[in-house]
């Protein structure tokens, strides 16, 4: 009886194991997917058309991985010169924080209300999303990649 215990103890001490092991990998997992989600590559973005797209910035998020805005960018009139369409929105994925400094483009330069202009390409199943290659605002252009 007593030998019987021991298995049955030893049985359990394995599948206690097994179930750490297995919530490990799944935590790892599922942090590893996070985190290569979370930094898409550039290989999403159509690169054989560059655009050149002005606006008013009306979000900024400067915060790693990459400095965010939203662009407004106005409807282009009518031939009577009427604009019927409402404005765009673009979030614009430019460099990361450290990048962007580097560049000559530190945080306080890259406000909501400032006018800008952005060179870069769009994304090719979110078509509101842009990764620029150049922003300017004001007389400062700034090389992001």
């Amino acid at each position: 009886m007593p030998h019987t215990i021991v298995r049955a103890i030893r049985a359990e001490n394995w599948r206690m194991r097994l179930a750490v092991i297995l919530a490990a990998a799944a935590t790892f997992f599922a942090i590893g997917v996070g985190a290569a989600s979370a930094h898409h590559g550039w290989s999403g973005y159509d690169s054989s058309t560059l655009l050149m797209l002005s606006g008013r910035i009306t979000e900024v998020e400067y915060a790693n991985p990459h400095v965010m805005v939203v662009l407004e960018v106005p409807s282009e009139p009518e031939e009577d010169g009427t604009i019927v369409d409402p404005p765009e929105y673009l979030l614009v994925v430019l460099a990361p924080p450290s990048r962007s400094e580097a560049r000559g483009m530190p945080r306080w330069m890259i406000q909501p209300d400032a006018q800008a202009s952005v060179e870069g390409y769009l994304h090719r199943t979110h078509t509101t999303e842009l990764r620029a290659e150049r922003i300017t605002i004001g007389d400062v252009s700034v090389e992001l990649r």
